[in-house]
């Protein structure tokens, strides 16, 4: 079976798949505001999502978004940084990039600021941080909504990357993601600031929802991220996974170049150090 066929299949699968999601569920109940190249945005019912009853009263009634001014939506998104716990080890990276920003920033304002009463935001974004040969793009999904506690962002996807080979890449990353309304991933935490509040989920800290309140955007402002030396178990700078493999890459080449391993030996851990990237 020929590559291009076996691509055909799995896109008339994921066509046929996505027919049946959008037909029932919470994707039936999407209203589209925006959908950009890299930038969509929808809206949905206040009853719908969370899709459980308990977490559904947990997250309380909507209201309309208040008045926030550019550069405090800015902040509110540019500051998040999250720790996943991977292959590559424990890293430190922005939710978002300042090139991103600069493209969603303006139309989540838009989208707010249209919201009618008991509604609510599922906004998504791709983005390449790295642009290198060895790079691909990353999604970011999260659900936006306002109450009386403030302002709520949940988190489905976080810096997922999009796989080149993919058929549906230009769709799939506009899937509805799975919101974790219950916990956030054990691998996966956004990291703790002044500024906003975890939501209490039976009493836990839910690492991945967060909520603004209103009295603390008056004095938010942007702070560019910076890479810092994380205490860890790994003990080890945090870096981009791109900047981990192009080391790896370069120790291995070293490793053939000084006799270390040969041509064959050398083609095979390249290989699948790739692959696991």
């Amino acid at each position: 079976m020929s590559r291009s066929f076996r691509n055909f299949l799995f896109l008339l699968f994921y066509v046929v798949l996505l027919g049946s999601i959008l037909s029932c569920g919470a994707a039936a109940h999407l209203k589209k505001v925006f959908v950009y190249k890299n930038q969509a945005i929808y809206r949905i019912p206040d009853d719908v999502l969370p899709d459980d009853e308990e977490i559904l009263k947990i997250s309380g009634p909507g209201k309309p978004f208040p008045k926030i001014s550019k550069e405090t939506l800015y902040a509110m998104l540019g500051n998040l940084q999250y720790k996943y716990d991977g292959l590559l080890g424990l890293q430190l990276r922005p939710i978002f990039y300042p090139g991103e920003l600069d493209e969603l920033v303006p139309l989540v304002l838009q989208a707010m600021e249209a919201t009618p009463d008991k509604e609510r935001l599922i906004i998504f974004s791709r983005f390449d941080p790295d642009r290198s040969v060895l790079s691909r793009a990353e999604k970011v999904s999260f659900l936006m909504y306002a109450n009386d506690e403030g302002i709520s962002i949940v988190f489905g996807d976080i810096r997922d990357k999009i796989p080149i080979d993919d058929p549906l890449a230009e769709d799939r990353w506009l899937f509805l993601p799975v919101f974790r309304f219950k916990s956030a991933p054990r691998n996966l935490k956004i990291v703790p600031d002044s500024f906003f509040q975890f939501k209490k989920i039976n009493g836990m800290d839910h690492y991945t929802w967060i909520v603004y309140k209103a009295d603390a955007l008056a004095s938010l402002q942007y702070k560019p991220f910076e890479p810092k030396k994380e205490v860890s178990e790994t003990k080890e700078d945090v870096k981009s996974e791109g900047d981990i493999v192009l080391e790896r890459l370069r120790k291995l080449k070293k490793a053939k170049d000084d006799g270390l391993i040969t041509e064959e030996e050398y083609q095979e851990r390249k290989k699948e150090i790739l692959k696991e990237f």
